[in-house]
């Protein structure tokens, strides 16, 4: 307004222009047919409410490294905006070494304006690798004494990736091996089902003599008539076998 005739305003930026996320300030002048000027200034703020657009990627399934219990896993995300420069953090990071088992990974996206979005997904590694089992040499025992068989005692072990890999043989150590060839197997199993056997043999000898009871001393008459006689007599044997 002016207290004589027309005058001619101008801003900068003009209205109507495009105004960028953030805060501008607006200059405004007047001048009136003197030349006389007078101004003013207010901000337009443009805020930025839209939140980015974050896609994580799908579960990812994996397999434990050789000889480990774990696996070095690298992903992508994608984050879009209205606006640049919007940054996404994962949580483990890219490049992570997870443990078997399943593991959530948990992203947010945010933009300059600290509007933010999160997804989620899972990375499950799994162990495959069968576990290493390693049996005794064949085995040569003796029956036990009176009896045609023996106990015998042996060990196999088994070597994992991951801890908890159990052994199982059959027939058992300590048990009772009859005479002869036995081929025992074990089986190793780990934590996550994979198995393993390897295999080898008990022989059983029977080395224990046999046992004889003669009869004590005979003496007996010779038959009416003749240089010899009928004798009858008996033997007691016994084997442990």
């Amino acid at each position: 307004t002016d207290n004589c005739g027309a005058v001619g305003v101008s801003c900068f930026p003009p209205s109507g222009s495009f105004f960028a996320v953030g805060t501008t300030i607006v200059n405004c002048s007047a001048t009136d047919a003197y030349l006389y000027v007078g101004a003013c200034q207010f901000t337009v703020t443009v805020r930025e409410p839209e939140a980015p657009f974050l896609q994580c990627p799908t579960d990812m399934l994996v397999n434990t490294a050789t000889g480990r219990c774990d696996a070095v896993v690298s992903f992508g995300t994608q984050a879009f905006d209205n606006c640049p420069a919007a940054t996404v953090t994962c949580s483990p990071p890219s490049g992570t070494t997870f443990l078997k088992g399943t593991n959530f990974v948990n992203c947010t996206a945010r933009d300059a304006s600290s509007n933010s979005n999160t997804c989620t997904f899972r990375v499950i590694v799994r162990d495959v690798e069968k576990p290493q089992i390693v049996c005794p040499g064949d085995i040569v025992a003796s029956t036990d004494s009176n009896q045609c068989r023996t106990q015998v005692t042996f060990s196999a072990t088994a070597l994992d990736n991951c801890n908890g890999a159990t052994v199982a043989c059959n027939p058992a150590s300590n048990s009772f091996f009859n005479k002869g060839v036995t081929t025992v197997i074990c089986v190793a199993t780990d934590s996550s089902g994979n198995t393993n056997r390897c295999s080898f043999t008990v022989t059983v000898n029977d080395t224990t003599p046999p046992t004889i009871t003669c009869p004590a001393n005979i003496i007996t008459n010779g038959a009416p008539g003749q240089s010899s006689t009928v004798v009858q007599f008996a033997t007691v044997v016994s084997d442990n076998c």
